[in-house]
């Protein structure tokens, strides 16, 4: 009979697919369930049920959109002979997908008619899209920072988006408060969600002719596809279907590898912002449980430097897979666990790539030299309104019906300042417009006998919060300690295309 477990006490719990957590607010998985055989799938079925034996629960009348049975790609990867599974190829664009039909089935199954999500991006666009399919109201949690591509599609399905200020942790923690009052559909917390995930496990499994890959390298955040890897290959591996596990390889972006350094017992941890933004958590739920498949497994962990992500996003889409820098960490961590004997020649090592480019756009177009100005759809606004024919497009065209500063006593005034040069807005993104406006505002506050140090409140402006930690990178090289204080907000546009404007008070009294 299915039942909750707590893999850390050891205490059970009567299945309920809306309990996400045990009574001391520790993750929950299902107590171990026998593995099917090649008999057992329901080959008729296109999907990831075609593994409902796998399943708890006994899903009457699955919520599916035909998830799962993704590509599985055979491509060379310098000196190696790899596998990538295509896993943007479900509907709503992720692998997120797998578990979300799963949770959402169950939940539905017993009546449930609104939920709340917090998510990064993919999580909350794949429940968003699996609730209006299950007539299940959402509302979707995500941090301020995340791409407008993935919030416009969580809307898109009839989903209440809320941005929260703050990191993603800052959205995990807004969402168990709020999940005191409304069922929490969590694809971090919920069970359900990682036996969804398991059945990508199973699928490869089909995929190889019934025999598990030597090896799966996969990118990890909460970590629910080692999960899921974990607990699927486990269940092939206790019915005496497969004869080992197959080694799960981890790659994380080096600014933010809690895994990482946990597995590799690194204490000193740094996080900073990357354009890995999918795997941007610092505090996993399940981190032991994490770093114990993994080493079961007898895996490893690999932190990927920005450059190499940046590096690997290009090299795939050089041989047609227009992938997401969050899961072209994968891809980087090739070379490197290659070089550590992980993988070897001759064997079978599966990639896993998570999610699609098309769902990444701004920061696809810093990978690729390509300002937001130049996409078809600019993220910063889910509509695009024609510019008046008269408006000026060049800074140098304009009238400015202002003063650069105004002193009062001794307080001075500053204008805001755009990347301005030569009468243009610079080119090369946020990080080459933050750089002018800064070098613009110098220039400004020298002109009263000030500088920097004397600034004592900054406004920063941005045509979309995606930018607010590339912004950063140039905010904190430039400002001296003690910072001024700071207001930071997005708008709907900044004047001839500019991404980023910053207006400042500064002080003449020291």
């Amino acid at each position: 009979m299915d039942a909750l477990l707590d893999p850390r006490s050891g205490r059970t719990y009567t299945y309920d697919p809306v309990r996400w957590r045990g009574e001391d607010g520790a993750p929950l998985t299902m107590t171990p369930r026998t593995g099917i055989g090649p008999a057992q799938i329901d080959t008729v079925e296109r999907s990831l049920w075609r593994y409902r034996g796998a399943l708890p629960g006994e899903i009457a009348a699955p919520v599916t959109l035909g998830e799962g049975c993704t590509p599985l790609v055979a491509a060379r990867w310098g000196q190696q002979d790899v596998r990538f599974k295509l896993e943007w190829f479900n509907p709503t664009g992720s692998f997120k997908d797998r578990g979300t039909s799963v949770m959402i089935s169950a939940l539905s199954q017993v009546g449930v008619e609104a939920v709340i999500e917090d998510s990064s991006g993919n999580g909350g666009s794949s429940v968003a899209g699996y609730c209006a399919a299950a007539g299940i109201a959402a509302r979707i949690l995500a941090p301020e920072s995340t791409s407008p591509t993935k919030v416009l599609q969580a809307r898109a399905y009839g989903a209440e988006v809320a941005l929260v200020p703050g990191d993603r942790d800052a959205t995990g923690a807004q969402a168990v408060r709020e999940a005191a009052t409304t069922c929490y559909a969590s694809h971090n917390w919920h069970p359900l969600f990682l036996q969804g995930v398991k059945t990508l496990a199973y699928e490869l499994w089909e995929d190889l002719g019934f025999s598990a890959p030597d090896a799966i390298v996969t990118v990890a955040g909460a970590g629910s596809i080692v999960l899921g890897c974990d607990l699927g290959f486990g269940e092939l591996l206790a019915a005496g279907h497969i004869d080992r596990l197959p080694r799960l390889l981890v790659a994380q972006p080096e600014r933010c590898a809690p895994i990482h350094a946990a597995f590799q017992g690194h204490t000193d941890v740094d996080f900073g912002p990357t354009i890995a933004e999918g795997t941007a958590i610092r505090t996993p739920i399940r981190l032991p449980e994490v770093v114990e498949a993994i080493r079961r497994s007898d895996g490893d962990t690999a932190a990927i430097p920005e450059e190499d992500i940046v590096a690997a996003t290009r090299r795939l889409a050089g041989i047609g897979l227009y992938a997401e820098p969050t899961c072209a960490s994968a891809a980087a961590a090739i070379d490197v666990f290659a070089a550590r004997g992980a993988i070897r020649p001759g064997e079978t090592t599966v990639v896993v790539l998570t999610g699609t480019g098309l769902k990444a756009a701004v920061a696809m177009g810093q990978v690729f030299g390509v300002t937001e100005d130049e996409l078809p759809l600019r993220e910063a606004g889910t509509s695009v309104t024609a510019t008046a024919p008269s408006a000026p497009k060049r800074f140098s065209d304009a009238a400015h019906p202002y003063s650069p500063l105004r002193v009062a006593g001794d307080v001075v005034f500053v204008s805001g300042q755009l990347g301005v040069a030569d009468g243009e807005i610079v080119r090369g993104g946020i990080l080459a417009e933050t750089r002018q406006a800064f070098a613009n505002l110098a220039a400004t506050l020298s002109t009263a006998g000030l500088g920097f140090p004397d600034i004592v409140k900054i406004t920063v402006y941005l045509a979309s919060m995606t930018d607010r930690h590339a912004m950063d990178e140039v905010y904190l090289a430039t400002l001296p300690e003690p910072l001024p204080a700071r207001t930071c907000f997005a708008v709907g546009e900044l004047p001839f295309g500019a991404r980023v404007e910053l207006d400042v008070i500064a002080s003449r009294a020291g």
